[in-house]
């Protein structure tokens, strides 16, 4: 159950309050490049996207959780679980504040939230999506042991993105 723990991070629920830290990811063009419409977003949808997370997670049993790292209690990003578009999968994501790129976090939360998921939550499997460009985020779907299914649309996947190439990964091939 969660809050779950790795070596240096708290993964946990996001509160109400916690979109004001969230802000310096997701007003920052280079976190937001390769995300939906690649633009930083507004006060206000950080807020609604923060308040979703609670609401997801009371309705489904998982959310995108929130990253602490345990050294300081800093806001690193975050890493957790969604339905995807119109696929009816659960999507692992993850973005991490640009200061902390580089030193394996988004790998470390990647591996424990996938263990949850598969493990105490139960759900028989889990995609990973991100656009070709965006090569930190394949290379750790492939370090926890995705497997690339297909490189599609947006559209075809149910997303309001025309234009835009997405590579999908599983943790299991089988389901094709």
């Amino acid at each position: 159950m969660l809050p779950l723990q790795t070596d240096r991070l708290m993964i946990t629920v996001f509160d109400a309050e916690d979109w004001r830290d969230f802000l310096e990811l997701s007003r920052n063009p280079d976190v937001m490049q390769h995300i939906s419409e690649g633009k930083p977003w507004s006060e206000e949808k950080t807020r609604r996207w923060i308040a979703a997370q609670s609401r997801k997670q009371a309705e489904q049993g998982y959310s995108r959780y929130k990253l602490v790292l345990e050294e300081t209690g800093e806001l690193a990003g975050f890493c957790g679980l969604g339905l995807f578009g119109n696929t009816g999968e659960v999507e692992i994501g993850w973005w991490i504040k640009q200061s902390l790129w580089g030193k394996g976090l988004a790998t470390e939360a990647a591996q424990a939230v996938k263990d949850y998921a598969l493990g105490t939550l139960g759900l028989d499997h889990l995609i990973s999506v991100c656009t070709p460009a965006n090569k930190a985020s394949y290379r750790i779907m492939e370090k926890i042991g995705l497997t690339f299914r297909e490189e599609t649309t947006a559209e075809a996947l149910g997303l309001q993105l025309p234009g835009i190439t997405l590579l999908v990964y599983t943790s299991n091939i089988e389901i094709l």
